[in-house]
């Protein structure tokens, strides 16, 4: 019986030693968790013009919410530094790793949404063109149908126009692209449609003249210029970078009334597109973030730095006090005592009870994301008690099994020691 009981002292020490290491070499705080975006919100990067109000970005996407991942994790020093709350501090620790997390995240769908919308709007534009201009074709020969319909009947349908609105996305994609450029592309288009028109009622002049011509070039011209897509050279901004540009341009406008030194959201000459929206969506967070979340954080940190001390010294308390009577006490009994219980029980709210309510319970709570693009998330915190709260059970079931003994076998073992056998 007494090996036994040695067994569960040893256990116990190496059940301690493990835990304390455990308190100070996992990370204090951490997050793996996932936000939901807000597609709506997110697409509002997106100048609304007569050509772009109509466009639903959500259903171009086949969703309205887009989730994104966040890790991060913060050690006991940065758990020290921001105990205070200072907003600066928690920035730096922590917040800002995982903005640029998410940023990097948010790349491919902003793109896929400013791809989908000025795809969305190219198409329509053109369809648009080519439908007016068959339709004075129509008109001019007296033919009872519609532009619609003689596109249709040429099977300039759907699909037609889906796949011209690829190509000219490409052309205006060129990192030499001009408005003559994408207009010559354009041209060739309605030639095509127009050509066809033509050939479908035996009739040789449509009468698209060159005064017609610059008519569609003034109507493209004003289209991009209004998607804020022309440089004063005439040349265009390249359409799959546009994403970053439309980003930082909306987020300049929203924060410059908001800092104290509007200039430091100026784009820096050694920042392409990508880095400046990357700097802006930065300042963005640390800016609308609410006060409560820093004071928040700043008192789970003082909490967090006080019980890891708390903590390690229990586990180094039950340690010592178990070598102790393992090894210069007649009575073999170890004993973890009614503290160990007390105190230790908060590891379990720490570890155990924390991690459960971030991910249950957190999402089901009404919170109020403010001007963040955010619908729901799911912070699944840890903490270093995760470890030791789990270790903890296996302590009370330990203390469980040895009360249980110590029931059955305690005077024969406390006799058998006494006797010296």
């Amino acid at each position: 019986m007494k090996l036994i009981i040695r067994i569960f002292s040893f256990a116990i020490m190496a059940l301690a030693l493990t835990a304390s290491v455990l308190l100070f070499a996992m990370p204090s705080f951490s997050f793996n968790s996932n936000i939901t975006l807000d597609v709506v919100k997110i697409s509002k990067i997106v100048p609304e013009t007569i050509y772009t109000k109509d466009v639903d970005i959500a259903y171009l996407l086949g969703t309205d919410e887009i989730h994104v991942g966040i890790k991060f994790k913060m050690y006991a020093d940065g758990v020290a530094k921001s105990m205070g709350g200072n907003r600066d501090v928690i920035n730096n620790s922590f917040v800002g790793s995982s903005v640029d997390d998410v940023v990097t995240t948010l790349h491919e769908p902003v793109d896929l949404i400013t791809d989908f919308t000025i795809r969305s709007i190219l198409k329509s534009t053109v369809k648009a063109e080519m439908t007016k201009q068959v339709d004075l074709v129509a008109q001019k020969l007296g033919s009872g149908s519609t532009g619609a319909d003689i596109l249709d009947e040429l099977q300039i349908n759907d699909e037609y126009f889906t796949n011209f609105s690829s190509s000219f996305y490409d052309a205006a994609n060129k990192d030499d692209a001009t408005i003559d450029s994408i207009t010559d592309v354009l041209y060739q288009q309605i030639d095509l449609a127009v050509a066809k028109a033509e050939d479908a009622k035996d009739v040789i002049n449509s009468g698209f003249t060159p005064e017609k011509r610059t008519e569609i070039k003034d109507n493209l011209v004003k289209i991009l210029t209004d998607l804020k897509l022309v440089e004063s050279s005439g040349k265009l901004v390249k359409i799959s970078h546009i994403s970053y540009f439309y980003l930082s341009t909306y987020l300049y406008n929203f924060l410059k009334d908001k800092v104290s030194n509007p200039a430091s959201l100026e784009k820096r000459a050694d920042e392409d597109n990508a880095q400046y929206s990357d700097r802006m969506v930065r300042e963005f967070v640390f800016t609308q973030a609410p006060s409560q979340f820093y004071q928040g954080v700043g008192t789970v940190c003082v909490f967090l730095f006080i019980g890891l001390f708390v903590f390690a010294g229990l586990w180094l308390l039950l340690l010592g006090l178990t070598i102790y009577r393992t090894f210069f006490r007649k009575k073999p009994w170890p004993k973890f005592g009614i503290w160990f219980w007390i105190v230790g029980s908060f590891q379990l709210v720490l570890g155990l009870g924390l991690t459960i309510g971030g991910k249950y319970w957190l999402p089901r709570s009404n919170v109020n994301f403010g001007a963040l693009p955010l619908k729901s998330a799911i912070l699944a915190p840890r903490t270093y008690a995760l470890t030791s709260s789990i270790l903890f059970l296996i302590a009370l079931a330990m203390g469980v099994a040895l009360f249980v003994l110590k029931i059955v076998f305690g005077k024969k073992v406390t006799s058998e020691s006494e006797e010296g056998k």
